[in-house]
């Protein structure tokens, strides 16, 4: 009798054992998915282009991004087709803001250049955007005191 208790206390065992350590993954699991430096492109219902970028990461552009749509629909009478960042263009666009009084001595790693497609409806409830007009690789020149601070726009247009 003594061996057939020792088995089933050893199966009992392994059972418990495995239970808990399916829980730890899953656990582990979870905490690894809140996390994630994945970005939910799917809160847009427009065109998004996060690029390829050494220098930010996909969150830090992706606040840009919500930052821009933002402001778009400030303007009224907009409807957002594609915003998107293109570190080239971005970097040749610093060199050239670089000694202006719109960057007033911003370090690069905090200033970002996006860009944007968007269509103004034909009402004319915007006075400043010409009314039924597609507006194509609007820039965007937004800055941040530091990495920890929210990014703010400093200018747009052309």
């Amino acid at each position: 009798g003594f061996s057939m208790k020792k088995t089933n206390f050893n199966r009992i065992l392994v059972i418990l054992c495995s239970v808990f350590f399916s829980s730890l993954l899953y656990a582990c699991n979870l905490e690894k998915n809140n996390n994630s430096t994945e970005v939910d492109l799917q809160k847009y219902d427009f065109e998004v282009d996060l690029g390829e970028s050494k220098q930010f990461s996909k969150e830090e552009i992706d606040s840009a991004i919500s930052l821009i749509e933002k402001k778009i629909k400030d303007f009224g009478g907009c409807q957002v087709i594609k915003i998107w960042y293109d570190e080239g263009k971005s970097d040749s666009l610093f060199d050239e803001y670089e000694h202006t009084e719109t960057l007033s001595e911003a370090k690069k790693e905090n200033v970002i250049f996006c860009f944007s497609n968007f269509k103004v409806d034909p009402s004319g409830v915007n006075p400043v955007l010409n009314a039924g007009e597609t507006y194509e690789d609007f820039k965007w020149i937004i800055t941040r005191e530091d990495k920890t601070k929210e990014w703010n726009i400093v200018d747009f247009g052309y």
